[in-house]
């Protein structure tokens, strides 16, 4: 086959030659040119170098970009991981540090020693729920009442589950609460069970929500079954009617009626302008009607009932004559 390529021509077509771009018939006319010629045989030389520089040069661009976006991915992750961590680091000390006021005292398992005569009193507290600490207790004394608070954290890692303080107050005591609970009155302890009656008490009638509320402390409804209430509040003398549901026969009716006579008292004690209570049921199919008065509750306790609600260590020893706590009377 003749050769017609020129010289020109040739280094026209190394670059595609080399990159494996022309055809059969081209090749075999370069390869043919170039052994006859010293030239161009030089020129596809250096153009298999050049290409080849190339190729390592952009393979190595290559690598180098892999490494780059490989090393960026890792340290996107990281960052990522030391977000978290910092985030969870954070929660931690904001649950460990942070501290929230309690506000029943049936979480804490306290006790105190008291000192009338000195004015002192030894407060020592712990949770009984053992993953929370105590951060702080304190107090402060208003007309004879002195107020106990504590803060809580929910982990004792850096404060203990237990605390106790050392107080020093001026004046009179009249009354400690720790928290939501009077806890001494009057230089009578006061029982928990006690306490939490007392709480109900109200100056006014006019509320069922109120009178449910004494109702439920008092654990009406386990002795006298559901009831329903309709309140008397038009005019003196104020007082209510308890429906009640519960069927009765004649062989528990002296009983239920000396439980009434005790929510009666109670009833009325609790609710300062109360007069009387009303209880309406049903005995062997017969509808039955008791009232009992505040005049009658003075004279089954032997003094005025209100009177005796004045103030919480007065009023354990009517739960205790009425029997609604067992061992409140002990106190008198």
């Amino acid at each position: 086959m003749k050769n017609e390529l020129t010289c020109d021509v040739v280094e026209d077509l190394l670059p595609s030659y080399v990159e494996n771009l022309t055809n059969t018939v081209t090749n075999e006319a370069i390869l043919a040119h170039v052994e006859q010629c010293e030239n161009c045989r030089e020129k596809l030389e250096r153009a298999k170098t050049t290409d080849l520089q190339g190729q390592v040069t952009e393979n190595r661009e290559i690598d180098y970009l892999k490494k780059t976006k490989k090393g960026y991915q890792k340290k996107v992750m990281l960052g990522v991981i030391l977000t978290g961590i910092l985030f969870l680091i954070a929660i931690f000390i904001r649950i460990s540090l942070v501290s929230t006021p309690v506000e029943n005292a049936s979480l804490l398992d306290f006790d105190m020693n008291i000192s009338e005569e000195e004015c002192f009193i030894n407060f020592y507290g712990n949770f009984i729920d053992s993953s929370k600490g105590i951060a702080k207790i304190s107090y402060k004394m208003e007309d004879g009442v002195l107020y106990i608070s504590v803060r809580q954290t929910m982990t004792p890692i850096f404060y203990k589950n237990a605390g106790e303080k050392h107080i020093s107050y001026k004046g009179k005591l009249k009354q400690i609460r720790v928290l939501d609970r009077i806890v001494w009155d009057h230089g009578e302890w006061i029982l928990p069970e006690v306490a939490k009656i007392y709480a109900t008490k109200h100056l006014y009638i006019g509320s069922k929500e109120d009178m449910e509320a004494s109702f439920g402390v008092l654990g009406l409804s386990e002795k006298l079954g559901d009831y329903t209430i309709e309140l008397h509040t038009s005019g003196e003398p104020y007082g209510m009617t308890l429906y009640l549901k519960e069927k009765y026969s004649k062989e528990n009716a002296d009983r239920m009626k000396l439980w009434m006579e005790r929510y009666a008292s109670a009833t009325i004690a609790l609710t300062d302008n109360m007069n009387y209570m009303e209880f309406v049921y049903d005995i062997d199919g017969k509808q039955e009607k008791f009232t009992f008065t505040e005049q009658q509750a003075d004279s089954m306790v032997g003094q005025s009932v209100k009177k005796m609600a004045d103030n919480a260590a007065s009023f354990q020893k009517l739960m205790g004559i009425l029997e609604f706590v067992p061992g409140a009377a002990l106190y008198d």
